[in-house]
């Protein structure tokens, strides 16, 4: 039987509310390829504004990319992390 390994980026330049929502893509399925607002149910005690600018710096860092309207983790980028 096989463990279930855990994503971490393995970046510290990101913010830390861009790594919880960059942990939270990567390790949670159903929360890839959503748009902004949908991300803000995965977390209550986010505003919009402070999950927008989150994937706005995950963007500019090439760890997600937006397809109409749609966020999504850039699979690309995970060899580059730790898996735990």
């Amino acid at each position: 039987m096989s463990e279930n390994k855990t994503i971490y980026p393995n970046d510290n330049q990101l913010s830390l509310e861009a790594n919880g929502l960059l942990s939270t893509m990567l390790n949670i399925p159903e929360s890839d390829y959503h748009t902004a607002e949908e991300l803000c149910t995965f977390s209550e005690c986010d505003s919009l504004k402070t999950i927008k600018a989150a994937l706005d710096e995950l963007k500019d860092s090439k760890y997600i990319i937006c397809v109409d309207g749609k966020y999504a983790v850039n699979k690309l980028r995970i060899p580059s992390m730790k898996f735990v």
